[in-house]
């Protein structure tokens, strides 16, 4: 790139004229003939998260058990740093965040946090995978943090006793 023009000076020197398209033009019609239409529903179609359950590859059970493939967005260069290995024409999710968690320290009780699949492990607990629609959607819930606030938000107590 050469001021705002694509040329290679080697092909002035090899006696090739080439074409000068302005940048500006190129990028413009990228963005609203391709990116704009395409990049959103492709890049879902090829980069998918499955919540993989250490039970889900029994025979028959294991679909109980496993959570998608979902869409997703996001790579190993963005916020959403999603990412895994190509297998054929499409990119199975195998590493990014375990969760999202946003703190403001003025105010713990204002924490917002969510989880990809849900609270629970397991498939028949309401919590196992309620928060995957949140989640996908890139949205947060309430986390209380004080005894005070956690006393108001609870709706039941798991008692663990020897």
């Amino acid at each position: 790139m050469f001021g705002n023009y694509l040329i290679h000076p080697w092909l002035c020197k090899l006696g090739i004229i080439p074409f000068i398209v302005p940048i500006a033009a190129v990028t413009d019609h990228i963005y609203k003939n391709i990116l704009v239409e395409f990049l959103p529903v492709f890049h879902g179609e090829l980069h998918r998260l499955r919540l993989a359950h250490p039970l889900g590859s029994l025979p028959l059970l294991g679909r109980w058990f496993d959570r998608g493939p979902f869409p997703l967005g996001g790579s190993a260069t963005t916020v959403a740093a999603f990412g895994g290995v190509w297998e054929g024409n499409r990119q199975a999710v195998v590493y990014g965040p375990s969760m999202r968690w946003v703190t403001d320290l003025s105010d713990p009780d204002g924490t917002l946090a969510i989880l990809p699949g849900g609270q629970a492990g397991h498939p028949a607990d309401p919590h196992y995978a309620d928060q995957m629609p949140l989640f996908l959607a890139g949205r947060l819930r309430p986390v209380p943090w004080s005894e005070e606030a956690i006393a108001r938000a609870g709706v039941s107590t798991l008692e663990l006793v020897p």
